[in-house]
């Protein structure tokens, strides 16, 4: 090798061995940091000692030159430096420069995705304007369903709801310096910024909390119908579009504040490119594939279980369809690589602080937590059949059992009495042409969601993990539909009157084939209009199907709720009064703990800075059964407020005589009736 090759080499070996041992020196919690360079340390070595046995010669090694600088590679290169330096500038407490992050980190996608993209290549997607027009309305039938009501059904907001929106709250506040960080329960950070903006035009409001989860759930419904429609046909788009619109599972989750709901429409357009790249072969196709891979690591479900699924197609693929898989293998490198730029500041963030992704998979693990070796003891079961009893009730939570999660925690599955049996029927047909990659990658979706965010955690099954393969299910639902629309228009007049017009002239050869031309040309018309009422059928059936759901979540859920608990509900409506009624100039009293405390984050999201705790916001602890009255507060300048809570409801005996001139009012309530109680005393009386 040349001189500079060599050179490099050593580089590989002793560049990597310093950082490592540095890393080592000064955290030695942090092991597996340290032993990473070291890894790559061995890896040149190991290299070099292999090159060094029966004279083979070493991978050549050069400086890059000006034409590698100006081609793919170094727009390439270019994008990790700059996505690495946008890290650098949110990962110093501090000094966090988080606008300079953000642009860089978009400027390192776009130089990085120009790099790759081949200029000369036309456009691969074309849409029909029939396409575009029943996409939007689509959209705006799903949008309708969503938005309608939003901020009264679900009728409170959780807490989880209030903390993303109170983090929201502190990014437009310049005080959340981090977005390639996680926040609340470890989601991804990033999002936050996008959370944000609504509040800024909305105030502190369900609506604005909500904004999001209703887009995005409307542009899912879309995005199904537009990816079913390509891979499949118009009539599987269609129906899995409606269905999902309908669905009542997929609808909640639309209408509340957790970024939950956009994890299935990235994993469907990172999985739909990714099929669609994989069939054409197509260049630009999988540089989007790779853009849209990046972003689903600023998600939590998908960040965890994309991965896996991309994993098992893979690995099925290069076992069974090797030839597929080396004429992609280049492309999918690149697609790697692109989504490596954009997901790189939080890959290095996790790198930064080891065990934060997966935290909350060692908290809800059955393994992690012990929860199989319990069970197996308390039900005499073998481990084996506990894990499988887990997974299999995950799996049946489409058609058969109830949810178990706190976020919706109906009592009845997550689909529809038709849409279970399209979904089953569909999921046969799926494994029966197994073959075509589509296919194959729904039954994966579905496969891996219901086992690895479903039966391996406890508290299974729960809606808002299996969430992601929504639309997975939906078009499977579709798949379904689809192949029995199309048994029955075989079975319609049209075939037998073309094979009649077709065979019943006796006549010379050149009258025959005139009759036949006759007759095809006649048929061609009628099988179009037979193909456009099938899809207008299914299409409609699609919506009988969902009605039920529409009833179910409108009517029934909307009557007899579980969403949320009674503090949660005090906390909305207490934390609604103080935004709406309260200046913040009066001293209120929460008469709560230990069942509640001020700090609950709906009171403080809703409230904002009117309140501070300690200032003009007070918890009042369990007064002394004797003398109560005594441990209540002076009188002051300002008007003085008592919440009471109805586990609280014996010390109102105590205000009464502490301030006799004060007022009561009742809060009527849906978990308790009151709700609370305002006790309010007027200093000038």
């Amino acid at each position: 090798p040349s001189l500079v090759g060599t050179g490099l080499y050593l580089l590989g070996i002793l560049l990597p061995a310093i950082f490592g041992q540095s890393i080592l020196n000064s955290d030695p919690s942090a092991t597996g940091r340290g032993f990473f360079w070291y890894g790559v340390s061995l890896f040149f070595l190991l290299l070099l000692g292999w090159s060094r046995q029966e004279s083979r010669t070493l991978p050549r090694l050069r400086l890059p030159t000006i034409s590698d600088a100006t081609g793919p590679v170094g727009f390439y290169a270019a994008g990790l430096v700059l996505s690495w330096l946008a890290f650098s500038f949110v990962n110093t407490p501090g000094v966090e420069r988080p606008t300079i992050a953000l642009a860089l980190w978009l400027l390192a996608i776009v130089v990085s995705t120009y790099g790759f993209w081949p200029l000369l290549d036309a456009w691969p997607l074309s849409i029909s304007r029939q396409t575009l027009i029943i996409a939007g309305g689509l959209f705006v039938g799903a949008a309708v369903v969503r938005f309608w009501g939003i901020s009264n059904h679900p009728f409170i907001i959780s807490g989880t709801e209030a903390n993303i929106g109170r983090e929201a709250l502190m990014v437009n506040a310049g005080q959340w310096q981090n977005p390639f960080g996680t926040s609340f329960l470890t989601n991804p950070s990033l999002p936050l910024y996008l959370i944000g903006l609504p509040l800024r035009i909305f105030g502190r409001t369900t609506l604005a909390i909500r904004f999001w989860s209703a887009v995005l759930g409307a542009l899912t419904v879309v995005a199904t119908y537009l990816i079913g429609q390509k891979l499949w046909n118009r009539s599987v788009g269609i129906t899995a579009a409606v269905l999902l619109a309908g669905s009542h599972w997929h609808i909640h989750y639309s209408r509340i504040g957790l970024t939950n709901v956009w994890d299935p429409l990235l994993t469907l357009v990172a999985l739909g490119l990714l099929v669609l790249a994989w069939r054409e072969k197509n260049r630009i196709l999988w540089v989007l594939t790779g853009v849209a891979l990046g972003f689903n690591a600023y998600l939590f479900t998908s960040s965890h279980i994309l991965p896996l699924i991309l994993i098992a197609f893979l690995m099925t693929q290069l076992l069974f369809n090797r030839s597929a898989f080396r004429a992609n293998g280049r492309y999918l490198l690149m697609a790697g690589g692109l989504a490596l730029v954009i997901a790189l500041p939080l890959l290095l963030f996790y790198n930064s602080n080891e065990t934060i992704f997966m935290e909350r998979a060692n908290q809800y693990g059955i393994f992690q937590t012990g929860w199989v070796g319990r069970e197996a003891a308390q039900t005499g079961q073998s481990t084996l059949t506990v894990v499988w009893t887990q997974i299999k009730q995950s799996l049946l939570a489409f058609n058969a059992t109830a949810d178990a999660s706190a976020y919706y925690g109906v009592n009845q599955p997550l689909l529809g009495f038709w849409a279970a049996i399209a979904f089953v029927l569909g999921s046969a047909i799926a494994l029966f042409r197994i073959k075509k990659p589509q296919n194959l990658l729904l039954l994966l979706w579905v496969l891996v969601t219901a086992v690895f965010a479903g039966g391996l955690l406890i508290e299974s099954p729960a809606s808002h993990r299996l969430l992601l393969a929504t639309p997975a299910v939906m078009l499977l639902a579709g798949l379904a539909l689809s192949e029995f629309g199309q048994l029955l228009s075989k079975a319609l007049p049209l075939q037998s009157a073309t094979a009649t017009t077709t065979a019943a002239p006796q006549t010379t050869s050149d009258e025959t084939a005139e009759v036949t031309e006759t007759a095809t040309a006649e048929a061609k018309p009628r099988r179009g209009r037979y193909q456009t009422y099938q899809f207008v059928a299914l299409a409609l059936l699609a919506v009988a199907m969902v009605v039920p759901d529409l009833l179910f979540y409108f009517a029934s859920y909307r009557q007899e709720t579980t969403f949320g608990d009674p503090n949660t509900e005090i906390a909305h409506v207490l934390g609604s009064y103080m935004r709406d009624e309260l200046t913040g100039d009066e001293t209120l009293y929460f008469i709560a703990p230990p069942a509640m405390y001020v700090g609950f984050p709906t009171i403080t999201f809703f409230s904002g800075e009117k309140f501070s705790e300690n200032v003009n916001l007070f918890n009042v602890e369990p007064l002394a059964s004797e003398n109560a009255a005594e441990y209540l507060p002076d009188l002051d300048n300002n008007s003085m407020i008592f919440i009471v809570i109805p586990s609280r409801f014996s010390d109102l005996g105590a205000l009464r005589v502490r301030y006799p001139e004060g007022t009561m009012r009742q809060i009527p309530g849906y978990y308790n009736d009151p709700l609370f109680i305002i006790y309010e005393v007027d200093p000038s009386n």
